[in-house]
């Protein structure tokens, strides 16, 4: 893969009162996604960096941590994200902590 514009970039932030939940959640995000994208068998092509602190890692009392996927906006991308999000908002483990994804955010910070 190459460097935008000729690919996307998405964005999945977790946000939490809680730190360590915030840091989990995002932790395990990354880890299923990576499973999901294995079980797809090169329908997907996706590079994920690591869980990291945005520059400001925390606003009005929540903490917040982030994963930059370089990956294409397709369909099948689009769908894992979304059944990831879909989970992660059923869980009992992570009720309180909010996952968004933004594909082509206007700004990393």
């Amino acid at each position: 893969m190459v460097l935008p514009p000729f690919c996307d970039i998405c964005s999945v932030c977790a946000v939490s009162d809680d730190e360590l939940k915030a840091l989990s959640a995002a932790r395990l995000f990354l880890d299923e996604f990576r499973k999901a994208v294995d079980r797809e068998k090169n329908a997907v092509k996706v590079i994920a960096l690591p869980v990291m602190p945005p520059r400001i890692a925390k606003v009005n009392n929540r903490f917040r941590y982030r994963i930059i996927i370089k990956c294409k906006n397709s369909s099948e991308f689009r769908k894992i994200i979304s059944d990831l999000l879909i989970e992660f908002g059923k869980s009992k483990t992570f009720g309180d902590v909010t996952i968004i994804a933004d594909i082509n955010p206007s700004s990393l910070v």
